[in-house]
């Protein structure tokens, strides 16, 4: 039940906090969006690092297959010249 006190007060946001009901809103709405902007700017960072990961080992699996390709063709010419 409310006090005699809390029914006196007209708004106990602004007494209370310095605030008006339009300044909290607005506060709460601006770190919630900042927040969100955070953690996509750290989503954002995490998916560039794991893409120039991936580009790093499609490059080191096409130059594998470079040379296993080259492998074949010298042991091919190996056997062919000791024909």
């Amino acid at each position: 039940m409310a006090f005699n006190r809390d029914l006196k007060l007209k708004k106990p946001i602004v007494e209370d906090y310095n605030y008006s009901l339009e300044e909290a809103f607005n506060k709460g709405k601006n770190e919630t969006r900042d927040r969100y902007r955070a953690m996509l700017f750290m989503y954002q960072n995490q998916l560039e690092a794991i893409t120039a990961k991936h580009d790093e080992e499609r490059e080191v699996y096409r130059v594998q297959g470079k040379l296993e390709l080259l492998k074949e063709l010298f042991k091919k010419d190996k056997e062919e010249g000791e024909e």
